[in-house]
């Protein structure tokens, strides 16, 4: 909902200011911008393609911007604050909570002599990270990965086989394009180096590339209009393929992540017994997690308050959380154990034990979401039959 409302939204306001006249496109296109805001990585995406709109239309020349008339000028300033103006709206009456308020969570720590390096291993990972994505798909599910980049290069020879891509472009302007590239790489980054969250393709450090893509888009561009005219089409196929193969693989994975959480759901409503308090757990492993990690517990807590109403448990795989439980109690509402007692089940271990992993490939993900929507009795059945869980004496190997 809210991509449509930014794309919306943004076809609205660029129409207004090709056309200063359709004043109803910049009410509704605004309107709709700032509802889109609530996903806040479209706020600097705004300002992004915002800039990059007047720039492009004055043709790159520092003549023709310094030509643009105070009204147009005043136009693109006018909606260059709405991202501020939401984020003042956020910022009255709709603070930061949970984790996120944590001290130290968004702390700047800006070691200058260590940012060249970072800003050379966020673009070389982002570059070359790409590609490493699609050799790890291949090598993990070939079959399905290879399937799915054939059939990703035949869609994206129909999506661009009317793009014409023997335009040839002055070096000069090339140039342009490249040095706007790197500029907005450098700006684009910067704030996720103060706070020592580089943007990576590993594990979550993937939820910090919003206006990457965008920025490496306009450093590559001129390298690929260099190339002869018949290579720039079997480029450009080439990176779209990519790009399918691997998101699609991607949301693959968290759909089977999705898939395992309806499977400890469906259990916890047939626990053999309810215990609260501390609760050490055996076999919450990395398989079938979206990024193949264990799961952490206030995921777990949180999953039985959505089943069972309460937050009274404190679920984790080891000793070594429950010696951090002072800190999380200072904050419960972030952890999901706002109903926590003291107790600790040192008689019990929450045993859980995984299915045939055969049925869980991604083909097989595919059937899950159709009978989710259209079977609910057979979904039902393959989350009974993918996990299963259980208290039982703890052994013991495993001590408070």
């Amino acid at each position: 909902m809210f991509l449509f409302l930014f794309t919306a939204g943004l076809y609205m306001v660029l129409d207004f200011l090709e056309n200063n006249k359709k004043y109803i496109s910049l009410i509704f296109g605004s309107f709709f911008l700032l509802v889109s805001f609530f996903l806040n990585s479209l706020l600097p995406l705004f300002l992004f393609i915002l800039t990059l709109h007047f720039i492009i239309k004055r043709d790159f020349s520092f003549d023709k911007i310094k030509q643009t008339n105070y009204k147009t000028i005043f136009s693109y300033c006018g909606l260059g604050l709405l991202p501020f103006i939401f984020w003042i709206f956020k910022k009255v009456f709709l603070p930061i909570g949970g984790a996120y308020a944590s001290v130290g969570y968004n702390k700047i720590n800006i070691v200058w002599k260590e940012i060249p390096i970072k800003y050379a291993n966020a673009f070389t990972d982002n570059i070359i990270g790409i590609y490493k994505e699609l050799i790890t798909a291949f090598q993990d599910h070939f079959s399905f990965s290879i399937g799915v980049f054939f059939i990703s290069i035949f869609f994206s020879f129909f999506v661009l086989r009317n793009v014409l891509f023997k335009e040839n472009y002055e070096k000069s302007k090339l140039l342009k394009f490249m040095i706007f590239g790197i500029l907005s790489f450098l700006v684009v980054v910067f704030p996720y180096l103060v706070v020592n969250k580089p943007p990576s393709y590993e594990g979550y450090e993937t939820r910090h590339q919003v206006l990457l893509p965008l920025a490496l888009s306009f450093c590559l561009f001129p390298v690929v209009f260099v190339l002869p005219k018949n290579f720039r089409k079997a480029i450009c196929i080439f990176i779209l393929s990519c790009f399918l193969t691997i998101n699609i693989n991607a949301n693959a994975n968290y759909l089977r992540g999705w898939i395992k959480i309806e499977a400890v759901k469906h259990n916890i409503k047939f626990l053999n017994e309810n215990r609260d308090g501390t609760i050490f757990t055996d076999g919450f492993n990395g398989e079938y997690n979206a990024t193949e990690r264990q799961l952490i517990f206030y995921e777990l807590n949180g999953v039985f308050k959505e089943i069972l109403g309460k937050e009274d448990k404190f679920i984790i795989q080891n000793i070594s959380s429950y010696n951090y439980l002072s800190t999380f109690l200072a904050q419960p509402e972030s952890y999901n154990i706002r109903d926590l007692t003291e107790n600790v089940n040192e008689d019990v271990i929450l045993k859980v034990e995984y299915g045939d992993e055969a049925d869980y490939g991604r083909l097989e993900i595919m059937k899950s979401i159709y009978y989710y929507y259209f079977n609910h009795d057979k979904f039902k059945e393959r989350v009974e039959n993918m996990l299963s869980m259980k208290y039982q004496p703890k052994p013991a190997s495993i001590v408070k």
